[in-house]
């Protein structure tokens, strides 16, 4: 994995999930480095978003909007 224009290029041969699992990773660093919060918005049930932080290992705050009224 390297730096090429900003970006972060990594190899074709590594797995997708450990892609994905950096690239995560590394944003948060950035988004800490800022001093930002990450918060999940979701439009969907209080029982989806509990399954749903069940699947994903999502450690983010959920924020649960159904009525779709945040800007």
């Amino acid at each position: 994995m390297k730096v090429v224009d900003g970006c972060w290029e990594f190899n074709s041969s590594q797995p997708r999930e450990y892609k994905e699992s950096l690239c995560v990773f590394l944003m948060k660093m950035e988004f800490d480095k800022a001093g930002a919060q990450i918060v999940v918005v979701s439009f969907g049930s209080r029982d989806a978003a509990v399954q749903w932080r069940q699947e994903t290992s999502c450690q983010y705050p959920i924020l649960l909007d159904p009525e779709r009224q945040v800007t």
